[in-house]
């Protein structure tokens, strides 16, 4: 097993894995999965073959059963469901088998220079850095991030 695939099984476990996350500047990956979901069988070997690929991010196993706060949470109704969290903030998300999608997502999010994790710019090093941003087509998930790092004091913004 990777070194960087997780289990937790509370979810104030969930929480002190993204806490870790994001003070090393880690993305965060999470297969929200079922022991009784065929699909969820069958990625399962795929999301662990991408954890060995891409060290340089926490992968996350929530067995929605066993972990139902966690689920419930993040809005989880279908399994599988992928999501992206940098610190904090959801900033992507598939749902179902779906293994070229989850790998095109990871690689969406992940910058790789010498083994080590370089994000894309957040909207909210683009504002800060005085960037262009395009209000008009920002998703949800883009406004929390934002929202996020601006109201949030320890992120240092």
């Amino acid at each position: 097993m990777a070194l960087n695939l997780f289990n937790p099984s509370t979810k104030a476990d969930f929480d002190a894995i993204l806490k870790e996350a994001q003070d090393k500047h880690k993305l965060v990956v999470v297969d929200f999965t079922a022991t009784w979901c065929g699909p969820c069988q069958r990625i399962g070997p795929v999301f662990a073959e991408l954890a060995e690929k891409f060290p340089q991010a926490y992968f996350v196993k929530v067995d929605v059963d066993e972990n139902q706060e966690t689920a419930m949470a993040f809005g989880v109704t279908a399994m599988p469901t992928f999501k992206i969290f940098r610190a904090f903030v959801e900033v992507g998300m598939i749902k179902g088998c779906d293994p070229d999608g989850l790998a095109a997502l990871i690689s969406e999010h992940v910058k790789e220079q010498n083994g080590i994790l370089i994000p894309e710019k957040t909207l909210t090093e683009k504002i800060l850095t005085k960037q262009k941003v395009d209000f008009d087509s920002m998703t949800a998930s883009e406004a929390k991030e934002i929202l996020f790092h601006l109201y949030n004091p320890d992120t240092g913004y």
